[in-house]
């Protein structure tokens, strides 16, 4: 004799609850603008974090009539004083729920002190983190930080962008370990590589011509495809998602 249960498919955890604060650090430009968008067309407020003021401006143009449900924050990620200003600025506008950790120093074409350039993508990515940690965002507390394919999963570029994504990506499965009774953490792992004014003229020069050749999907990527990912980890349909590095590269690592 078997018995048959019957299972209830109406969970209601698909969406934040009104006026959820979400930070994002580099939003003044690619995947950052992209996400600080998307969230906002999603209903949530937005702390927009960038360095170069008309960055954040441009973005909330960009939202049209989502704009007012973004407030740009001036700061350096890469300082602990900024962080801590730019936190308590934050702060007015309400409790931070969520966190992108998506600003970091430029990766192509720039020529890099290792130890500047690693100590600055790393070390952004920590203090954010202890300075969101810090306000107790509560139930439903979610960061993703942006890494890359680059480093964790394959090689290429430079040995400082290498060596500063692979660090983000372990530092992101630590967080989880630890962390994960009181905020989920993980990351979204761009490449194929992406479209953003930071590498557009390397794809349109041919750069990444043998790359976009072994890419199953034969094209860049775009930042909203980024940012749906990023939005998805945030989301509380990911309630139970924690510590995954996820690749959004059109399948380029699986064909290596």
């Amino acid at each position: 004799m078997s018995t048959t249960t019957e299972v209830q498919c109406n969970w209601q955890g698909w969406v934040h609850p009104k006026d959820t604060l979400l930070i994002v650090t580099g939003a003044g430009s690619g995947i950052g603008q992209a996400t600080t968008i998307l969230a906002a067309q999603q209903g949530l407020k937005v702390a927009a974090w960038d360095i170069v003021p008309e960055g954040v401006e441009r973005t909330v143009r960009a939202a049209g009539e989502f704009g007012s449900s973004i407030t740009p924050v001036m700061a350096d990620v890469a300082s602990q004083a900024d962080v801590d200003r730019g936190m308590a600025e934050t702060l007015r506008m309400g409790k931070p729920k969520l966190l992108v950790n998506n600003a970091g120093p430029v990766a192509i074409g720039k020529s890099v002190v290792f130890k500047d350039a690693v100590t600055a993508a790393l070390c952004s990515v920590q203090m954010m983190t202890e300075a969101f940690l810090a306000t107790e965002p509560g139930e439903g507390a979610a960061i993703v930080n942006i890494s890359s394919v680059v480093g964790p999963i394959v090689a290429g570029g430079a040995a400082w962008y290498n060596a500063a994504k692979a660090g983000i990506a372990g530092y992101t499965k630590f967080q989880a370990a630890t962390i994960g009774l009181k905020c989920r953490v993980n990351a979204v792992l761009p490449g194929g590589p992406i479209r953003t004014p930071r590498n557009e003229a390397f794809i349109d020069s041919g750069v990444f011509e043998k790359t976009l050749a072994r890419n199953p999907m034969k094209r860049p990527g775009r930042p909203e495809e980024l940012a749906a990912g990023i939005l998805f980890l945030l989301a509380p349909a990911a309630s139970y998602v924690n510590g995954v590095l996820l690749p959004v590269d059109g399948g380029l690592t699986v064909a290596e």
